[in-house]
């Protein structure tokens, strides 16, 4: 129950104090003579006591301004009634133009809000200018009760409001040493600092009176008692003793000692000369602060609250002051928590219907601060340190193309500067299951200051190729059927609709017909712009926008052109990549992204739930978010993000590179988490040949490796539906046109084949078109000519000379056979076996022949010379003969070079037999055959 709801009338009626505004009891007319008179009679009789005659003689100075002040008040009165009640007019007049007594105003005090994690432990303490704590007053321990009351109110729990006895005391008091002693009661102080201004006056005192009359007659005094506790000033913005306890000496109000107790009491009469924190540690005036709670002390010993043995011990007691605020310093995680006040901040405005201005934002933060409030984080301390540890510490960061980018300057308002290193980074975890946001980091370094730049939802940078999944392949095979097999032409010439002065991006090879698989996996520029500009369908671009927008990116940084969602020119931040990329692991399924699961008031009631506000949402059939997993799975085993993998888990992912190494990404995806990271310079300056694979994937596989291990969580699939029950098939299509393949298709004559991947069921894309029949040479795999020695039958592309296929300049380079529709394919003949090469043929074989003869003839007279040759003859010999028959045995050898090494050995092996020793008689040589006359030209050369 809070303070407003226990302020309730003494009588019992159960009227609810903070619904009603208590009005001056018969305020003006009504019988029995003026409210002024009765007023006035009732306060004399009450303090009647106040004028009797004391038994003891006073102090002659005493006496004397006792004596003053009956005589002159006795003067007020009678002048008073002389006058008709012209003094007591004025103050009826003062008493008439107070305040209602607002119970809302007394209680409402602004309450310091705290910040849990997602375990509920305490970050941090959320305050504004005012540092405050309610405690009722069962938390607050008597001894501290009474400390206040020894120091500032001694008769708190006898006089009515106001305390006539201390009101004479200060009186003399100030008349006689000429100082000004104060005479308010605890109730006087709480109508003062809660209902009237600060200002020196009689009608201010007059007021605070009547309405600490007011209140008493109303209200009890442990209640009044709480109100005051909790709103005094206690110096270091600290206001009330809870929040006092806390910041000075880190404990709970249950924990204090005496000593402790008697210092914050000692505070409230001068918190600028009695703060302890200045007087201990920036004054060096210890001695102030000690001394006045000493003081403390002795009035809680003479009012009989403690024991001359306790005042004794708390004299001797030291003092511990914490040396450093509580909200003085950074909290813990300060990238997420301020994040998560700005979540808050978001839906507090969504669920009042306020408009998201800035003035609307500041409004609505200030009563964070001040609301008393209770705020859960999603934040998982696991999950957050393990990326800070590995950002902050992180030392392969890339450097710059411009070495003097590698820092930025900013001028602060005393003239100095700050310099901020590049690239930054920032990054996002994410558990896709439920939507809630596991980590935050927004900056390369630790922020060492508040609401510094958090660039993880500050900062919308492009992210290159990491949009292909969401804004590309997503959406075709969502709407189009699409399967992972699909094929589409990474080939450079014109596509449809693209504006830059080519027609097309810049892309990696291969050029070539390739799989959706393939052009994710290996992050392809052409085949992602053809698939979003040819193959998607004629409102590509608005769907892919829609689609986008479903996964909660903001449309404010996105370039509605193909440029824009197919290479990733569009900004996001890693917040809404996180988000976007868990819809794809939820089955296709968006959730809310929340920062926090509740907010609670200082009564412990939900005001703000996030897990009802949530919204979840169907983006992707659930058997596209299969397929786009099982292709990102692709990147982290055999693509582009192979530094992603995790060894024993099951990651799928996305890189991104932006066009001149302005920035790079990654996204990674498990079974629990889906996380991005972004790095880049604030000001989009160019990274040194920096890529989202090299640059992002190892800081993504590094913390995220500490995050599994440290969970102990098991590996998983990220998608544990079988492929079947989503909906999908395994389908064989033509590696060329994408259709269902004929018999033509799996003979290609480039030998690109066919394909065979998942499908969605509804997949139906006609039979090939693409492909004929053709007799080819079985060596070049062209067209075979009259001179191919041998051919076999495969097939040939027919392109369409109406589709943007027939504006590609290299199709040769591809396409060993081709046409352009019925344009013929003559000139893709075969271009080995041409008539020259037949001619040379020709010519071959007869130095060959030639050649076999002339070895024949050789050997045969090496035999029958017998040993009138020499053996160094005969291994001379053998040695031409070699080198003739390995130019007869290499095919690419030519007729020249047969000819010349049969000559050499024709000539050579003639003039060694005929030298040789001739035996008696001596027979006859074989005479050396004839060589065979080469061919007549063909006549066609």
């Amino acid at each position: 129950m809070s303070i407003r709801d226990k302020f309730v009338k003494k009588d019992g009626n159960g009227r609810d104090g903070h619904t009603r505004k208590i009005k001056a009891v018969t305020r003006g007319g009504g019988g029995g003579g003026s409210w002024s008179r009765q007023f006035l009679r009732r306060f004399l009789n009450r303090y009647r006591g106040a004028f009797t005659r004391r038994t003891k003689p006073p102090h002659m100075a005493l006496g004397i301004a006792t004596t003053s002040f009956k005589i002159a008040l006795s003067f007020i009165v009678i002048l008073g009634f002389v006058a008709g009640g012209s003094l007591l007019g004025i103050a009826n007049a003062y008493i008439n133009t107070a305040p209602d007594l607002d119970i809302a105003r007394l209680t409402d005090t602004n309450l310091s809000s705290y910040i849990y994690d997602g375990d509920g432990e305490l970050i941090t303490m959320y305050s504004g200018i005012e540092n405050r704590s309610w405690a009722s007053i069962d938390e607050i321990p008597e001894m501290l009760q009474n400390a206040f009351i020894a120091t500032e109110d001694a008769r708190f729990y006898s006089h009515p409001g106001v305390d006539i006895k201390r009101i004479v005391g200060a009186f003399v008091g100030n008349f006689t040493s000429g100082g000004s002693q104060g005479a308010s009661t605890i109730t006087q102080q709480l109508i003062k600092n809660r209902m009237l201004t600060p200002e020196r006056s009689y009608k201010r005192k007059i007021q605070e009176a009547y309405l600490a009359l007011v209140l008493e007659k109303n209200y009890e005094k442990p209640l009044i008692l709480e109100a005051y506790l909790n709103d005094i000033n206690l110096a270091q913005s600290n206001y009330g003793v809870k929040s006092a306890a806390k910041d000075y000496f880190g404990k709970e109000l249950s924990e204090l000692t005496i000593r402790e107790c008697a210092m914050l009491a000692g505070i409230t009469q001068n918190p600028s000369k009695y703060d302890p924190r200045r007087n201990f540690y920036v004054r060096n005036t210890p001695e102030v602060t000690n001394n006045r709670t000493d003081t403390v002390l002795s009035r809680m010993r003479d009012n009989g609250y403690i024991s001359n043995e306790e005042y004794e011990a708390a004299l001797a007691e030291p003092l511990n002051i914490r040396e450093n605020a509580t909200g003085s310093g950074m909290y813990e995680m300060p990238y997420f928590v301020e994040y998560g006040v700005y979540d808050v901040v978001t839906k507090m405005l969504q669920s009042r219907n306020l408009e998201d201005t800035t003035a609307n934002r500041a409004k609505m933060d200030e009563e964070l601060r001040t609301g008393g409030y209770h705020i859960y984080l999603t934040v998982d301390r696991e999950v957050q340190k393990a990326m800070e540890e590995t950002i902050y510490n992180w030392n392969r960061y890339p450097a710059m193309m411009n070495s003097a980018d590698k820092v930025i300057k900013t001028m602060n308002a005393d003239g100095s500067y700050t310099e901020l290193v590049q690239p930054q980074i920032s990054a996002t975890t994410l558990d896709w299951r439920t939507g809630e946001l596991r980590g935050i980091v927004g900056g390369r370094q630790e922020p060492t200051g508040k609401k510094q730049l958090n660039r993880a939802y500050m900062s919308s940078q492009p992210i290159g190729s990491s949009m292909k999944p969401l804004a590309v392949y997503g959406p075709a095979i969502d709407v189009m059927n699409y399967g992972a097999g699909s094929i589409v032409w990474n080939m450079q010439g014109p596509v449809d609709g693209w504006i830059s002065d080519k027609g097309y991006p810049a892309s990696d090879p291969p050029y070539a017909p390739v799989t959706f698989r393939r052009s994710i996996q290996n992050s392809l520029n052409i085949s992602s712009a053809r698939t979003l500009m040819e193959l998607s369908g004629p409102d590509a671009i608005n769907n892919s926008i829609s689609y986008l927008e479903k996964m909660g990116v903001s449309l404010d940084n996105l370039n509605p052109t193909g440029a824009g969602l197919a290479l990733g020119t569009s900004g996001m931040t890693t917040i809404e990549m996180a988000v976007a990329f868990g819809s794809i692991a939820n089955k296709g399924t968006y959730i809310t992204p929340i920062a926090f699961t509740q907010v609670k008031d200082s009564d412990g009631n939900v005001v703000l739930d996030a897990k009802a506000m949530q919204e979840t949402r169907q983006v992707f059939k659930p058997g596209t978010a299969w397929l786009l997993i099982d292709m990102m799975k692709n990147v982290i085993n055999s693509g582009t993000g192979t530094s992603g993998r995790i060894p024993g888990y099951t990651i799928a992912g996305k890189t991104g590179t932006n066009d001149n190494y302005r920035g790079v990404t990654f996204c990674g995806i498990n079974a629990y988490y889906t996380s991005a990271i972004w790095v880049g310079h604030d000001n989009y300056k160019p990274l040194r040949y920096a890529y989202g694979g090299s640059t992002c994937a190892p800081i993504y596989k590094e913390y995220m490796t500490n995050i599994l291990n440290t969970k102990e969580l098991p590996n998983a699939d990220i998608i544990t539906d079988s492929p079947e029950s989503l909906g999908l098939k395994k389908i064989t299509v033509c590696g060329v046109s994408g259709k269902l393949p004929t018999d033509a298709c799996s003979h290609d004559a480039s030998g690109i084949g066919t394909v065979t991947d998942w499908f969605p069921v509804e997949f139906n894309p006609g039979t090939c078109d693409m492909h004929q029949d053709i007799t080819v040479c079985k060596e070049s795999g062209k067209v075979a000519g009259q001179y191919c020695p041998e051919t076999e039958t495969r097939s040939y592309v027919v392109i369409d000379p109406d589709s943007s296929y027939a504006k590609i300049t290299n199709l040769g380079s591809v396409f060993k056979v081709y046409s352009i529709g019925n344009s013929g394919i003559a000139t893709q003949a075969c271009d080995v076996h041409t008539s020259d090469w037949n001619n040379q043929n020709l010519n071959r074989q007869a130095a060959v022949n030639n050649a076999n003869s002339t070895i024949s003839w050789c050997q045969s007279q090496m035999n029958s010379l017998g040993n009138r040759l020499t053996a160094a003859q005969r291994s001379e010999l053998n040695n031409l003969i070699a080198s003739l028959q390995a130019l007869i045995n290499d095919s690419g050898s030519t007729a020249d070079a047969i000819n010349a090494s049969n000559t050499a050995l024709r000539n050579r092996a003639t003039s060694i037999f005929n030298n040789a020793p001739q035996p008696t008689p001596t027979p006859s040589a074989t005479p050396m055959p004839t060589p065979t006359p080469s061919p007549s030209p063909d006549p066609e050369d």
